[in-house]
């Protein structure tokens, strides 16, 4: 990823994260003077146990939607190039995105004045986590196919010898033929004769047979 690359998504992703600010405390929508605001209520969805006080779900509203913002921030500073944060765009931005995609859950039917006003934010949060899920995939697929073979296995791709080694084996079974022997010393071994040592001297033979 070039500089300038890196720089964009350090912005994109960091307003990324300050947009949520829309939701807890709000802010002012444009239209009817001011009076209507974007905002959430505190409610949730009706399956929230009636046990749970609306101060719980404020409670983890409000712990999702600092998460949400602060690792957006951080995830934003790290492709911006913050030494201590470069090392984690991608666990920051994961981080975010995911407790983004919380916070919305929860405070889906209590978005004010509509919750289709929110949509983009929703979206851009799944498009966040998509990223980051594709991209940590595809650092895996590069280093499992840039990883060397087993040193142990002198065989090629495939299990299939390395080439050039049938020429070798032809041309070492020719040498064995020719020179009579494995050992390859040139010298043929003549059938019912004993191959004589070194430093020793062929004596005649003796007996009647040699004598006629």
């Amino acid at each position: 990823m070039t500089r300038g690359l890196r720089w964009a998504g350090g912005f994109v992703l960091g307003t990324h994260g300050l947009v949520h600010l829309l939701i807890w405390p709000g802010a002012p929508l444009g239209t009817s003077g001011g009076a209507t605001r974007l905002r959430w209520n505190g409610t949730s969805w009706s399956w929230v146990p009636g046990w749970m006080p609306p101060a719980a779900v404020s409670a983890v509203g409000g712990t999702l939607l600092a998460a949400t913002v602060l690792s957006c921030l951080f995830g934003g500073l790290a492709l911006l190039g913050l030494p201590v944060a470069r090392r984690f765009p991608l666990s920051a931005a994961g981080t975010g995105a995911v407790c983004s995609l919380l916070l919305f859950a929860l405070s889906w039917p209590g978005l004010e004045p509509d919750p289709a006003e929110f949509t983009a934010g929703a979206v851009l949060s799944a498009a966040l986590l998509a990223g980051v899920c594709l991209t940590l995939l595809a650092r895996r697929w590069r280093r499992r196919s840039s990883s060397p073979a087993d040193p142990g296995c002198p065989a090629g791709p495939g299990g299939a010898d390395p080439p050039g080694q049938d020429d070798q084996d032809h041309h070492q079974a020719g040498d064995t033929v020719r020179s009579g022997s494995p050992s390859g010393s040139g010298t043929p071994s003549r059938p019912g004769t004993t191959p004589s040592r070194p430093g020793t001297l062929l004596r005649p033979e003796t007996g009647p047979t040699a004598h006629g």
